[in-house]
């Protein structure tokens, strides 16, 4: 490799700057009134590792809750043979790691692609919630003694892919607002350690849901995303919930409160609570007469709140509460 001929001196003066062209550069700058400025605080930055922030369209998100807990209880009343209720526990991000080390050693996990979206889904549930829906769906009463079992039964198996199937179906149509999509099934783990599809520093987005089914023990069932997977849509979500929304309706809005207005709402009042002993309500006969004292206000009671007091009389040939005093806050 041939060396450079110039001499350091040469150098020097080929990099540095002459004085007309030193003298353009600060009338560019702003001449003599550049200010120095102050050092500012460095900041560490790891390239790969995402910040949990609070997600921007997590509004959108919860909709998609919504819309996956209604057809999560259609999907497990055939199973439970019962009643179900399926609440929106919320909407959470985490980072991969502590999420993973927060489960059971013994979890069910089934991974899917969600095509287009990339890094795929997950459906996390509860083996004593599979090994309550087989019980419940041969006739049992669902309820199930909690066990270390470390597999699933043939059955459970069976129920399992059924169940999770059908669940990354509903994923699929509750997201079909916002973008079309296709479930494929990748693989099904028993413990977190084994799921590699997402790093551990990565941000996941988790939809969690309560199940109780009939008489049973309430549940989980989690819906995990890589938070990356969702960002191309964060602002589909956004947009979607604003046209949810819509404009106010004010007539709509005046109509409500008339209506309401109009609901007819049962009171009462009790003129007297009289007591006798366990012997005499033993011995009661008729004829028997049980002495009472009247108060000298009466309770108006709507419903089990008392809204106000008042005294006994009677108009236009009826007997009739007079208003005395109305509760300071009555509790409507």
């Amino acid at each position: 490799m041939s060396k450079s001929s110039k001499s350091p001196k040469d150098q020097e003066e080929a990099t540095s700057l002459s004085g007309a062209e030193m003298d353009a550069l600060l009338a560019e700058l702003g001449g003599d009134d550049i200010e120095e400025e102050s050092p500012q605080e460095k900041t560490e930055f790891v390239f790969g590792q995402e910040t949990l922030n609070p997600i921007v369209r997590m509004a959108g998100l919860e909709r998609i809750a919504e819309k996956l807990a209604r057809r999560l209880r259609l999907i497990i009343e055939p199973f439970a043979r019962a009643r179900t209720q399926v609440t929106v526990d919320g909407v959470d991000i985490h980072h991969f790691e502590k999420w993973r080390r927060d489960l059971p050693e013994f979890v069910s996990i089934s991974l899917y692609r969600l095509a287009p979206l990339k890094g795929g889904a997950m459906i996390v549930m509860d083996p004593q919630f599979i090994t309550g829906l087989v019980d419940a769906f041969y006739g049992g009463t669902g309820i199930v003694t909690p066990s270390r079992a470390k597999e699933f039964t043939p059955a459970e198996e069976r129920l399992l892919v059924r169940l999770s199937d059908t669940i990354a179906d509903s994923v699929v149509e509750s997201w079909s607002d916002v973008v079309q999509l296709q479930s494929q099934f990748l693989s099904r783990e028993t413990n977190g350690a084994y799921v590699t599809m997402i790093r551990n520093d990565e941000a996941v987005v988790v939809q969690r849901f309560t199940i109780v089914p009939g008489n049973g023990r309430a549940a989980r069932i989690s819906i995990v995303y890589p938070r990356a997977t969702l960002r191309p849509f964060e602002m589909h979500l956004d947009t979607k919930v604003h046209d949810d929304a819509g404009p106010a309706d004010e007539n709509w809005t005046k109509r409500m409160r008339l209506a309401a207005s109009a609901i007819p709402i049962p009171i009462k009042t009790i003129l007297a609570r009289p007591q006798i002993t366990m012997g005499q309500l033993k011995n009661l006969k008729v004829g028997e007469v049980i002495p009472i004292e009247m108060p000298e206000q009466l309770p108006l009671i709507a419903g089990t709140k008392k809204i106000a007091y008042g005294s006994i009389g009677d108009r236009d040939g009826k007997t009739a509460l007079l208003i005395e005093k109305l509760e300071e806050e009555p509790e409507i």
